[in-house]
């Protein structure tokens, strides 16, 4: 890091070159703890990929009535600037493929679905791993993959209820 890379005070984005050039992450995460992770690397300069579902990322609908208008909610807008997005049906063995071959030039893969829909869409770490050995593979889950909470999809207010610490 340059003198005054952010340790002195100075804000994240005035490094240059920034920390995280060059680094490609595939974002396969909805919502907000996996785009907020992919957040992070991009504001930091990572080459982040978002892949959404073809309705979209279900965060693109949390909005107000005020801000019903807008093509997009602000959460979504302020969980994925610095992103290219893209649609694609995870579902179809074309889209899958693409995933693929972008995950074999990628360094990090996030992903937030529920335990085991990564492996039915043949996209699990065992797969993407075989193929491309020196990628991270972050999975984002809000109740764990213990048995307790392994079939359980998590979402801030979800887990926010389950654990006594919301609002």
């Amino acid at each position: 890091m340059t003198a005054g890379g952010g340790l002195d005070g100075a804000p994240a984005d005035s490094l240059d070159p920034p920390p995280l050039e060059g680094i490609k992450v595939l974002e396969l995460a909805q919502m907000v703890a996996g785009p907020a992770a992919g957040l992070l690397l991009a504001d930091y300069g990572a080459e982040v990929i978002k892949i959404e579902p073809p309705e979209g990322d279900g965060c693109r609908q949390l909005r107000s009535a005020e801000a019903a208008a807008l093509p997009d909610s602000p959460v979504f807008v302020a969980y994925n600037r610095n992103k290219t997005v893209t649609r694609l049906d995870l579902r179809a063995p074309t889209a899958r493929d693409q995933v693929l071959a972008l995950a074999d030039e990628a360094d990090v893969l996030i992903e937030s679905s529920r335990p085991g829909a990564m492996e039915r869409l043949g996209l699990g770490p065992e797969v993407v791993l075989a193929r491309n050995p020196r990628i991270i593979y972050a999975s984002v889950s809000g109740f764990g993959w213990g048995p307790a909470g392994r079939s359980m999809g998590g979402v801030d207010i979800i887990v926010q209820a389950e654990s006594g610490t919301g609002p």
